[in-house]
């Protein structure tokens, strides 16, 4: 492949990633429809095939990376590379798939997920079971809308949380009141117990550092970002949105492991 067509390619796969695989065949169908390209009528074909403004965008981009970058690729081609993309995709989706998530600068070079985005997506996506452990909590109320939405709908959620008092003095913030009344009162509540925690040759303890969210075994994010508006919104963080595949379900046994052994302890009412 000449470099010229890499930015191409690249669009390609920005599209199937967002795009349900039954737009990318209608988009594709569409295409390949056309007698030539760039023609005028490129741009009404896509907007019949892909009629939701934001997929719409994609195909869009598209467009212009076709024109810019490959005009001589014919109609017939571009519809077939679609089309394999997006069964390439779609194979990737159903073994494991490992996503960047950032909270940070934008990075054009490798646009990453947002990580509220990821964690969001996470949240809404429960069906059973969800875990979410963060030292702290407090600011995110898109995050609470969403937890309190996953309880109402018959979801079981597990908050494993940092406690001010347990952590001495640690947390600014009571996680658990920050997030609200309605994910309070909806959720599984734990806590590390202090006389649980290993001490350094200090007598210092250990603290619930990790930060993941976990959904149905299936779906995994795990980041440096705790439940903040800042490690959400204007720090730089760093973590991966893994599906499928055996390891989100590892996770999910790992922390029941930890509650049923009494490391992990019900947060008092």
């Amino acid at each position: 492949m000449t470099s010229p067509a890499l930015p191409l390619a690249d669009e390609i796969h920005r599209l199937v990633s967002e795009l349900p695989g039954t737009l990318v065949e209608g988009l594709a169908s569409a295409i390949g429809r056309l007698s030539h390209f760039p023609t005028a009528s490129a741009e009404p074909a896509i907007h019949t095939a892909v009629p939701q403004a934001h997929y719409r965008a994609f195909a869009q981009r598209l467009l212009k990376a076709w024109e810019k970058h490959e005009p001589e690729l014919s109609p017939t081609a571009m519809a077939f590379a679609l089309v394999v993309a997006a069964r390439c995709e779609e194979l990737m989706r159903t073994g494991q798939r490992t996503e960047l998530v950032w909270t940070g600068p934008e990075v054009e070079a490798i646009p990453p997920r947002r990580t509220e985005q990821a964690l969001l997506q996470v949240i809404d996506s429960a069906k059973a079971t969800l875990t979410i452990v963060s030292f702290v909590a407090y600011k995110v109320p898109h995050v609470a809308q969403a937890i309190a939405s996953a309880t109402r709908r018959g979801v079981v959620v597990r908050l494993i949380l940092e406690d001010p008092e347990v952590s001495q003095g640690k947390v600014a913030f009571a996680a658990l009141t920050a997030l609200g009344a309605d994910v309070a009162t909806r959720c599984q509540v734990y806590v590390w117990p202090l006389d649980k925690r290993p001490k350094d040759g200090n007598g210092k303890h250990g603290s619930l550092h990790a930060k993941c969210a976990v959904a149905d075994g299936r779906l995994l994010l795990i980041s440096s970002a705790n439940l903040t508006e800042h490690a959400l919104t204007v720090n730089i963080e760093l973590g991966f949105l893994i599906t499928g595949d055996a390891l989100p379900g590892r996770v999910d046994t790992l922390i029941s492991s930890l509650v049923q052994s009494g490391v992990l302890t019900r947060a008092p009412a």
